[in-house]
């Protein structure tokens, strides 16, 4: 049975349907306006938390993933780079064969051109000039090819994993492959439209695991002998259903199958084509400037923090009372995003973890704390066609199975796939990252960044401040109050 998200209160059929009428209320009614303080909006914002969790474990593991892949492209760019600058590697000789084609068939316009003596015209003058003008564009394509790899290459070091397309991944490291590239029958070069072009296919690498069934009958028989076979699809289960295997055999079954998992590789991808400029474009670069001025800011703080708990000056960050003093706050904040100048340089900043910070990307960050987005729940859900949908709209599409219940399958895919809720949970991180997105407003994500990276300042000079001697004034005041109380009534 489905584990059953706490939602803030009881769910049942009644509150499901109880949307599901508000939804259509709305669709009949478009001026009609969803109550955000509503029952409904209060017992699906508490289960924001809870829900926002298990996608965060999920986009880590997501993140991981890509990071791996990405690594495994730098190294294979450094080698690319390292052969053609120290080791003075040639291009492949698919590209000097293309680049000779290329000048062949020039060579014949030319020769068609070359007309002397009466017969010769303005024209063809202007035809040769075009082509000669063209051979010399050939040698600089060849020229500029070598120098993006090589570029590609020396910077890998400091790619920007988080704007890099994960279908780019794979066939930019076919083609950056140089070494084999000749042999590889999946890729191909020539001109097109002017332009060295790279043409490759087939270059991500897939595998067919066994089945169980497949892989009983290679099984030991001293351990299939242990208890019954299992059922397709339940071989988990059957080392609880029967009795315990020998130890020695139990080992040599996981060895067998860990032997035989994968039964086949295949390669797959549809051709994709890039010249060398639209590959260096397609891998941007950290402005490690936003990385040293995200982390001075931090250690800015910290030095504050141990200073002014040294020699007991008041919390920066707190009034006598012990509660927040915006001004300091808002004030630090404003300092912060008053630095970050346009939307490339917010970019840079949102996408990925500032170095040495030790925190999630703010991205990452928007959906671990649903503090944020969902502020603008009830006017960033998009429908089809990019209408904004009312929040009571898109939780009664979270039943997906209709059975009157939200559970965690309703609101999570935990197999990679997606759920409304997911899609229209990234629809809203998007917006506030993606400067590309029609609906990203610079000013107001720049002061959620801002907040953002301000809370961690806050707090790392607060444990600066107490660990140096600082103290909680309040606190005291508190306790010095309760003595008083205690005299009095002794006396």
């Amino acid at each position: 049975m489905a584990k059953q998200i706490n939602l803030g209160g009881d769910i049942d059929t009644q509150l499901v349907q109880g949307a599901r009428e508000i939804s259509k209320l709305k669709y009949q009614a478009p001026i009609a306006e969803l109550d955000p303080t509503s029952e409904i909006i209060k017992s699906v914002a508490g289960s924001i938390d809870t829900v926002a969790q298990n996608i965060l474990k999920k986009k880590e593991s997501l993140e991981a993933q890509h990071d791996k892949r990405i690594d495994t492209f730098k190294d294979l760019a450094e080698q690319c780079f390292d052969k053609l600058a120290n080791q003075n590697e040639p291009l492949p000789q698919k590209v000097v064969d293309a680049v000779e084609k290329e000048i062949n068939r020039l060579q014949g316009e030319f020769e068609k051109a070359n007309i002397t003596g009466k017969k010769d015209t303005k024209e063809l003058e202007r035809a040769r000039t075009k082509i000669m003008a063209e051979l010399t564009r050939v040698t600089n394509q060849a020229i500029a090819t070598r120098a993006d790899f090589m570029k590609m290459g020396q910077s890998a070091g400091n790619w920007n994993p988080s704007r890099i397309h994960p279908d780019n991944i794979d066939p930019m490291k076919s083609i950056l492959d140089i070494g084999n590239m000749d042999a590889n029958d999946n890729i191909s070069v020539e001109f097109v439209d002017g332009k060295l072009t790279f043409t490759t296919k087939n270059y991500s690498t897939g595998q067919v695991r066994g089945h169980v069934e497949e892989l009983l009958d290679e099984m030991p028989k001293s351990f299939l002998e242990k208890g019954p076979a299992p059922a397709t699809g339940d071989f988990d289960d059957a080392f609880q259903k029967g009795p315990a295997p020998a130890t020695g055999d139990f080992d040599d079954a996981l060895q067998l199958m860990s032997a035989n998992e994968v039964i086949q590789e295949y390669q797959y991808g549809d051709p994709v084509s890039f010249t060398s400029k639209e590959m260096f474009s397609a891998l941007p670069v950290k402005n490690l400037d936003n990385d040293s001025m995200i982390l001075d800011g931090q250690m800015d703080f910290v030095k504050q923090g141990t200073n002014d708990g040294k020699y007991g000056n008041r919390n920066y960050f707190r009034k006598d009372d012990g509660s927040i003093d915006q001004y300091a706050y808002d004030e630090t904040k404003t300092a912060l995003a008053g630095q970050i100048l346009d939307k490339k340089q917010f970019q840079d900043i949102a996408t990925r973890r500032m170095a040495k910070m030790g925190v999630p990307s703010f991205r990452m960050g928007l959906i671990k704390n649903m503090n944020i987005p969902i502020q603008v729940l009830d006017n960033m859900f998009m429908g089809e066609g990019g209408n904004k949908l009312g929040f009571a709209d898109v939780f009664a599409s979270m039943d997906s199975n209709e059975d009157g219940f939200i559970t965690a399958e309703d609101l999570v895919d935990y197999e990679g796939g997606q759920t409304k809720f997911e899609e229209n949970i990234d629809e809203i991180i998007d917006a506030l990252t993606n400067i590309e997105h029609p609906a990203f407003n610079l000013e107001t994500s720049k002061d959620l960044l801002a907040d953002y990276y301000t809370n961690f300042k806050m707090q790392a000079y607060e444990h600066k401040y107490y660990t140096s001697g600082g103290k909680k004034t309040w606190e005291e005041g508190e306790e010095k109050g309760e003595n008083i109380d205690d005299i009095v009534s002794d006396s």
